[in-house]
């Protein structure tokens, strides 16, 4: 099923006014994983539906559904997540909604589709880890991301430390 731009530009207003656009970031083995996603969460199963069309038609995939979860004055109205968190599947949602997108956003969605883009073509492996190792604009990227991320779960301290070093890892 092909795209219409009608549909992109609908995705890019559900994901600007009630998604979100990141990437997590994950100590593991002395480095820095970076998990990238493109999500969102409603009430209206409608909506939620339709998100995963879209998901669906521009990747093949529709996504992950969680169990929704019941929060604030409403707990009787349970909020859908849908989450997309395939590094390639990111990055070509990211890249199909990035010109319909207005808010900050925009800049997010192109960040993280130029990051997908990146780690699948240049195939060099680290020695000995199975994985390529960043290049200096994709630590680029990771760094304005971590620095966004503001207080919480993603300023995880040990990953702020590997991050300062990074550069002299890969």
């Amino acid at each position: 099923m092909t795209v219409r731009d009608t549909d992109l530009a609908w995705l890019a207003g559900a994901i600007e006014g009630d998604g979100s656009i990141g990437m997590g970031f994950y100590p593991l083995r002395g480095r820095v994983t970076v998990k990238p996603e493109v999500s969102f969460a409603n009430q209206d199963e409608t909506l939620i539906l339709a998100v995963m069309q879209i998901f669906e038609s521009i990747t093949g995939n529709c996504g992950r559904l969680t169990n929704p979860t019941t929060t604030g004055h409403q707990k009787n109205r349970p909020v859908h997540n849908l989450r997309m968190n395939s590094l390639d599947r990111v990055a070509k949602i990211c890249r199909a909604i990035e010109p319909y997108l207005r808010g900050e956003k925009k800049a997010k969605a192109a960040m993280l589709a130029e990051f997908g883009e990146s780690r699948q073509v240049d195939t060099h492996l680290q020695a000995g880890s199975g994985r390529r190792a960043y290049n200096q604009r994709e630590i680029e990227i990771i760094k304005t991301f971590y620095a966004q991320s503001g207080k919480g779960i993603c300023r995880n301290p040990v990953v702020g430390e590997l991050l300062e070093t990074v550069h002299t890892q890969h």
